[in-house]
């Protein structure tokens, strides 16, 4: 499921859209505010993901602190990544988790929200552990506390 299409582009930061899905429960201001200092000193290092919504508006698909960081800092436009054709909510997952996963430890809560976005989405338990690069068991310890 290799994303083929996209490409980089200066966006105006009022055309992007926060996603439906929002996996983290919590973003932390003070994380917000030293990610905006770093803006200031260095720049942004680090494209946020969207997907165009029409031909003037895009939807958040990672990179919500760079976004509110930017927006704290008053940027009028955020350096992007642009995935044409992500039109299936699996897809939308499956990048989402690739960017997010792996830069802070989700809370528990977000790991259950996620997979259960997974599940709803219809993957089998074997397909979201391999999307998200954990073992079986750890999917079906978080499958138990979200039936609990």
């Amino acid at each position: 499921m290799a994303i083929h299409e996209s490409e980089d582009a200066s966006l105006p930061i009022q055309s992007i859209w926060l996603p439906a899905v929002e996996i983290r429960q919590n973003l932390d201001p003070a994380r917000i505010n030293e990610l905006a200092q770093s803006f200031e000193h260095v720049g942004q290092l680090h494209r946020i993901g969207v997907r165009p919504i029409n031909h003037d508006a895009y939807e958040l698909i990672y990179g919500e602190r760079r976004l509110l960081a930017a927006t704290l800092l008053g940027w009028q436009t955020i350096e992007a990544k642009v995935f044409h054709h992500v039109n299936s909510p699996q897809l939308l997952l499956a990048i989402l988790a690739a960017e997010n996963l792996h830069t802070r430890t989700f809370r528990a809560i977000e790991n259950i929200t996620l997979i259960g976005e997974f599940k709803s989405a219809g993957y089998s338990d074997q397909d979201i552990a391999r999307l998200l690069s954990r073992p079986d068991s750890w999917v079906q310890d978080h499958l138990h506390v979200m039936r609990d």
